[in-house]
């Protein structure tokens, strides 16, 4: 995206990773409730199947809902406070809704999407033009949520195979 200057397509594609370490968060969150007798091994297989398998569309009426995003995104960065920064900081919700504002048609997504030419009283649409620095923003906010990734990818790994649940 960055090569084709599609700052709107790279917003996406960051939102969409955050999303996905968010539901890695949550199956962290899931793995610990279940070692320490919170929730049940039924409750986590029915929460993992939703997460990988849930649906609304009408072609999967059969399907049960899919989780929360929102709902993700707590439970990831419960974990995350706990277990890596010590401290409430909500990082990966923050990175979200700050995405969130690129991607929906509001002021953010504008400004990647055009500039105004006020002295010509004319929008000029950003397609093929030159990135600007506060473009770079998004990447840097890729590179935030990938270190979380491999964090959680890690801890999850270490619970289900150390914490029972996996071959020993």
């Amino acid at each position: 995206m960055l090569l084709e200057n599609n700052i709107y397509g790279l917003a996406l594609i960051v939102r969409g990773h955050y999303e996905a370490t968010a539901v890695l968060g949550y199956f962290c969150h899931r793995l610990e409730s279940l070692a320490a007798g919170k929730i049940s091994f039924e409750d986590f297989e029915w929460n993992i199947a939703d997460a990988v398998m849930g649906a609304k569309h009408p072609q999967f009426a059969k399907a049960r809902p899919p989780l929360n995003i929102l709902n993700c995104f707590e439970k990831a960065d419960k974990y995350l406070d706990k277990h890596v920064f010590e401290a409430k900081k909500g990082m990966l919700r923050d990175g979200y809704d700050w995405l969130s504002e690129f991607v929906h048609p509001n002021f953010l997504s504008n400004i990647s999407a055009f500039t105004l030419d006020k002295p010509n009283h004319r929008m000029v649409l950003r397609h093929g033009g030159d990135l600007q620095k506060v473009d770079f923003q998004l990447p840097h906010y890729l590179e935030i949520c990938s270190g979380l990734f491999v964090l959680l990818f890690d801890a999850f790994n270490e619970r289900a195979i150390n914490g029972g649940l996996g071959p020993q």
